[in-house]
């Protein structure tokens, strides 16, 4: 029964991880759409480009955008460039084209990103429906860059640690085998040198 339900969900699964990219980033815009139309205009609360901290949350996303795609600037070549035998396995099982569209997407999401925040910190300029708009986007490629991210960042760090954790795995078994040699010498010396 549970191999059944195994069988299952596993296209469940793979359809939720091919889609959530999309998904969550659509239900929070969902989400901002019905505070701005209802709860701004209907229950008068307060307009998230009347606050005084705007312009430093602008800016926030700015650094952040930045910062994360810097380390993926550095990761990629470092991950991909890797030559053990986990890469190698990665490299001939993955879809090499969906894959590089993958990436494309995550740093083209997060140059996005970074555009739109910062055309936000010129927001006094703007009328408040352009801003609103301006927001949504920013709101939805802030999240869909964010679940890039995640997505990324977990297979880099598979890549790095079982990588390594097979090297470490090598190098033991040569050690061992090292370890093994050397007493087969100490071994065959002992038994030619004269007994005292």
């Amino acid at each position: 029964m549970s191999g059944h339900l195994r069988r299952r969900r596993e296209p469940l699964r793979t359809w939720w991880l091919n889609w959530y990219v999309y998904i969550v980033p659509s239900i929070l815009l969902i989400a901002y759409v019905m505070y701005v139309l209802v709860g701004v205009h209907k229950y008068s609360i307060p307009w998230l480009g009347d606050s005084e901290g705007f312009s430093e949350m602008c800016k926030a996303i700015v650094d952040f955008s930045s910062i994360v795609l810097g380390i993926y600037g550095f990761l990629i070549p470092a991950v991909i460039g890797r030559q053990d035998k986990f890469n190698k396995i990665f490299w001939e099982t993955v879809d090499k084209k969906r894959f590089s569209k993958d990436i494309q997407r995550l740093i083209i999401s997060g140059m996005i990103t970074i555009l739109l925040s910062s055309g936000l910190l010129i927001a006094d300029i703007f009328s408040p429906k352009m801003c609103a708009f301006v927001v949504g986007f920013l709101w939805w490629f802030l999240i869909f860059y964010c679940c890039n991210s995640i997505r990324f960042v977990s297979i880099f760090v598979s890549l790095i640690v079982e990588g390594q954790s097979k090297s470490d795995e090598k190098e033991s078994d040569e050690c061992q085998e090292q370890s093994e040699k050397h007493k087969e010498i100490k071994n065959r010396l002992d038994n030619k040198l004269p007994k005292f």
